[in-house]
């Protein structure tokens, strides 16, 4: 498309994706295998090197004799610490619940991208907050901009790299002053804050993870737009 736009005579419309990411707050849940394995490898270790015989001793093995085994798995560790007082937080939370999404307390074993829905919009929701980039002004600069006019200016973003994760171009079938829409994706992640609902511009938003944003995505635009947002994310 590039070569086109040269041919053409035509500059690209450029414009920025900012990508917000929240990571997730705890870790995901085990597969059984994984359980199983670290429960074997704990009772393995529990006896401690093989020395000959004639030394008369195993340094570091526990007396297992009467069936006695120091291994515990998980369960066990947590009703122990039960009885001590302590109280764990659920894994799953009322937000997840409720189906609630204007919250980032949702999804917590996987990470949650900011999504918004522009006013006028007629119901759909941009995958993320989305702006022209200016003259002068970085991709960088205009990602922080598009945020902050979108949910408000209090949510504190880490900004890893100034590179784009990827690029979309979009060509007008009657190109006039420009050739098309380059469009690109920047990551940021989630600092501090929170969303600014009194200053927000934007209609509503959510923090949604990688597959609720692939399937708007899909109904909205169809399979082959939701690809990308499955391999990006």
């Amino acid at each position: 498309m590039d070569r086109k736009a040269r041919q053409a005579g035509l500059p690209w419309r450029v414009r920025v994706a900012a990508v917000v990411e929240r990571l997730p707050v705890i870790l995901p849940d085990k597969e059984e295998w994984e359980t199983d394995y670290e429960e074997l490898d704990a009772y393995l270790k529990q006896f401690g090197r093989d020395y000959p015989k004639e030394l008369g001793f195993r340094p570091g093995a526990p007396n297992t004799e009467g069936g006695e085994s120091w291994v515990t798995n998980y369960d066990e560790i947590l009703e122990e610490l039960k009885e001590m007082g302590y109280t764990p937080a659920p894994r799953e939370t009322e937000a997840d619940a409720s189906g609630e999404i204007n919250t980032m307390d949702r999804r917590l074993k996987e990470r949650a991208y900011l999504s918004v829905k522009d006013k006028g919009s007629n119901g759909g929701w941009a995958p993320f907050p989305t702006t022209f980039v200016g003259e002068d002004e970085t991709i960088l600069a205009a990602a922080k901009r598009a945020t902050s006019e979108a949910v408000g200016s209090k949510l504190e973003l880490y900004c890893p790299s100034n590179c784009p994760l990827a690029v979309d171009m979009y060509a007008y079938k009657e190109p006039k002053d420009h050739f098309g829409i380059k469009t690109f994706f920047l990551k940021m992640q989630f600092d501090d804050g929170d969303v600014d609902d009194k200053k927000m511009q934007a209609e509503d938003y959510g923090w949604l993870a990688r597959d609720e944003v692939v399937d708007r995505i899909k109904e909205q635009r169809g399979d082959v737009q939701s690809k990308l947002y499955h391999y990006l994310l």
